[in-house]
């Protein structure tokens, strides 16, 4: 259970960032 839980938060914390990549280079056309 403790490893899925961290992995759930990585996964949390890569897909917030693909995120805000995104935005970035929407925000850049």
């Amino acid at each position: 259970a403790y490893t899925l839980e961290l992995n759930n938060a990585r996964q949390a914390g890569i897909t917030q960032e693909l995120a805000e990549i995104s935005g970035g280079v929407e925000a850049m056309k």
